[in-house]
């Protein structure tokens, strides 16, 4: 339909990444990878004593959605 289309998904393996990309995706998001960069984070946040900082910050995110 559209030859200039851009192919992007979603991959719950991270076995499943390269299978996608041999299947024509164009990028593969790895929410593992997405939730392991999230979590190193909230541990420099707890070595810097910022982590009610961040929770703060998320509260703020969490009353902008509506789901």
């Amino acid at each position: 339909m559209n030859p200039q289309a851009q192919i992007v998904v979603h991959a719950e393996l991270l076995s499943d990444v390269p299978l996608l990309y041999a299947a024509g995706a164009n990028y593969v998001s790895a929410p593992r990878l997405l939730e392991a960069g999230e979590l190193l984070r909230v541990l420099e946040a707890v070595e810097k004593s910022l982590l009610d900082e961040m929770r703060k910050e998320q509260a703020e995110k969490l009353e902008e959605r509506s789901e």
